[in-house]
C-alpha cells in the first residue's frame, strides 16, 4: 500500500512493508519542501499529479523525480483539479478565487475558461471566512459521456457543462452552497454525491435534483467524502458540529448508498486538537485519513478498526491511497 501526503510543506510519499510478519511504514520520498500542495490525483499509468500554491503542477511516474509545469497558471493558488477518465492527457484544474483552467497537454500547458466567471451568480461567491475567497473543492467528469464536467465551489454551489468547459449553468436545486467534496462511481455514473456545510447530499440524476442524507448521522459540517472504488454503495465521510470544530468529529459510513449511515471511527483518538482534512480509498475496504497536526490513519476493514500510520509530518491538505503489489493491506 502506497501513501502520498500532499502537506503544508511538500509531498510525502509512504510505503508498507512486511517484516517478518508485521506490516511497518517507511519514507519513500520527499519533494517539493516549503510549498504547500493542496491536492493530489492520481493520472495515466499511476503517475501522480500534485498541486497547491505558485501555479506549479507537479508529476511524478516513479514517486522520486517529479517534473513541475507552470505556463499558463503562473500566480495561481491550486484547490482542485480533475484528470478525464477517457482522455487522460485533458485536465481542469481549479483555484481560490474561483477561476478554472483547461490543460490538452497532460498538463503541460494551460489556459483560462473565461466562461466559467461570467455566470451571474459568480458575483456571490463568497467564503464566510477571512479571506472570504470562495475556492473550487472538486471537478467531476461523467465516465460515460465525455462532455459532462461539473464543478464545485465553496461557497458557490455546483456548476455543470454540457460541453467540456466552453459554457456553464448552476445545479442548485435542493443543494447546499458550500459543498466541500464531490464523488461518484463510474458504475453509477449519475449519481452524486455531496459533503456540504448542512450535511450529505446525493443526486440520482447527475446534479438535477438532490435529497439531504441524514439518517443515523450525528453531525451536520460534512468535510469531505470518499466512495469505495469496488463498492459503489459504500460511502465514508468525515463530519463535524462545525465549520471549525474539532471537537465534534468523526467517521461515518454507509453500506446503502447513503440511505443509512453508522460510526466508523474505532482506533481514531479523540480529536481534540485537530481537524480531519482528507480522506481518500483504494480497494474495496481501505480508506485513509490525514489530519490538520500532519497524523495519518489508515483501515483495512472498513473503519471497523483505524491504525496510526503516522505522525507529526506537516499538516496534511491531501491525500492519495493506492494498492501496491508489495504489502498490500
Amino acid at each position: 500500500m502506497r501513501i502520498t501526503l500532499g502537506t503544508d510543506q511538500g509531498t510525502v510519499i509512504l510505503e508498507s512493508r512486511t517484516n517478518a510478519g508485521l506490516l511497518a511504514w517507511t519514507f519513500v520520498s520527499r519533494a517539493q519542501q516549503g510549498r504547500q500542495i493542496r491536492c493530489l490525483i492520481q493520472g495515466a499509468n499511476n503517475s501522480i499529479l500534485a498541486t497547491g500554491n505558485h501555479g506549479v503542477v507537479y508529476k511524478t511516474k516513479d514517486y522520486h523525480n517529479w517534473m513541475a509545469s507552470t505556463e499558463g497558471l503562473e500566480g495561481q493558488s491550486i484547490t482542485s483539479i480533475g484528470v478525464h477518465p477517457l482522455a487522460s492527457h485533458i485536465m481542469y484544474a481549479g483555484t481560490t478565487p474561483p477561476n478554472l483552467y483547461f490543460s490538452d497537454t497532460a498538463g503541460l500547458r494551460w489556459r483560462h475558461l473565461d466562461s466559467f466567471n461570467q455566470l451571474p451568480e459568480a458575483e456571490q461567491w463568497r467564503y464566510p471566512l477571512p479571506p472570504y475567497r470562495a475556492k473550487i473543492t472538486g471537478l467531476l467528469f461523467h465516465p460515460h459521456y465525455s462532455d459532462i464536467v461539473l464543478a464545485s465551489i465553496a461557497c458557490g454551489g455546483l456548476l455543470g457543462s454540457l460541453d467540456c468547459g466552453i459554457s456553464w449553468m448552476e445545479r442548485p436545486l435542493g443543494l447546499e452552497r458550500e459543498i466541500n467534496a464531490i464523488n461518484l462511481h463510474p458504475a453509477l455514473p449519475n449519481r452524486i454525491f455531496a459533503a456540504t456545510a448542512t450535511g450529505i447530499y446525493r443526486s440520482d440524476d447527475i446534479g438535477s435534483s438532490w435529497t439531504l442524507l441524514d439518517r443515523g448521522i450525528p453531525y451536520s459540517y460534512a468535510r469531505c467524502s470518499v466512495i469505495s472504488p469496488e463498492e459503489p454503495n459504500f460511502i465514508m465521510a468525515c463530519v463535524s458540529q462545525s465549520r471549525d470544530s474539532s471537537i465534534q468529529q468523526t467517521m461515518i459510513c454507509s453500506a446503502d448508498g447513503g440511505d443509512t449511515w453508522e460510526i466508523c471511527s474505532n482506533g481514531l483518538p479523540d480529536f481534540t486538537t485537530q481537524i480531519i482534512t482528507c480522506l481518500d480509498a483504494a480497494g474495496k475496504d481501505c480508506f485513509a485519513i490525514g489530519t490538520s497536526k500532519g497524523n495519518v490513519y489508515l483501515t483495512a476493514n472498513r473503519g471497523k478498526f483505524w491504525q496510526h500510520v503516522h505522525r507529526d509530518i506537516a499538516p496534511v491538505n491531501a491525500i492519495l491511497l493506492q494498492n501496491t503489489s508489495e504489502g498490500t493491506l
